[in-house]
């Protein structure tokens, strides 16, 4: 098996604008969680743009959320705060309710890095009146299910084993259009997705 040493695909070598959206956002997901800020910027630079003219806001509160990486990388605090700020308004809109406590989460830690103490309480009682709201939803005849920052019941965590198999489902197809186009170069590495 050969390593992939180079990632080096183009708006050229994808067919839809979706696989395009779904490249581009797995380049971002790899740059930001392998805190590679400045590939991360100019992949956002792309992304973020076309996200909003999509109206994907599904992908639009990541990117503004994982925008904050390069400011948070840069001690840019107020920057940072802003970004994950409007990461939450574009998911209150968007109606993915269950990461609303994970920005939040991360606002609190980005207060907490900042020195801002009375900031981080505030975030994490906020974050703590999910349970309220909950309760009142049950009340209503409704069935809530809180599942605190991190995921860290059960639930959360059965949620995430889903997530991986629902991601999974998403990329095999484009893993193999990618595996179509991919070729080899002089040195043997592969050029693809």
């Amino acid at each position: 098996m050969r390593a992939v040493t180079h990632l080096d695909v183009t708006r050229a070598d994808i067919e839809t604008i979706d696989e395009w959206l779904a490249a581009l956002d797995a380049r971002k997901t790899v740059h930001a969680y392998l805190g590679e800020v400045g590939d991360l910027a100019v992949v956002l630079d792309e992304l973020e743009p076309l996200g909003r003219r999509a109206g994907d806001l599904g992908l639009l509160q990541w990117c503004v959320f994982e925008s904050s990486f390069p400011h948070l990388a840069a001690g840019r605090w107020a920057a940072a705060d802003e970004l994950m700020a409007e990461a939450i308004r574009v998911n209150t809109r968007s109606g993915y309710a269950g990461y609303h406590a994970w920005f939040e989460a991360h606002r609190g830690w980005l207060a907490r890095m900042a020195g801002r103490l009375d900031d981080a309480l505030t975030i994490g009682e906020r974050t703590a009146a999910m349970e309220s709201a909950a309760a009142e939803l049950k009340g209503a005849g409704r069935t809530p299910y809180v599942i605190p920052i991190g995921a860290s019941t059960p639930l959360g965590a059965a949620a995430f084993v889903d997530a991986i198999g629902e991601l999974g489902a998403q990329i095999d197809p484009l893993l193999t259009s990618a595996r179509r186009r991919c070729h080899h170069s002089a040195i043997d590495h592969c050029a693809g997705i």
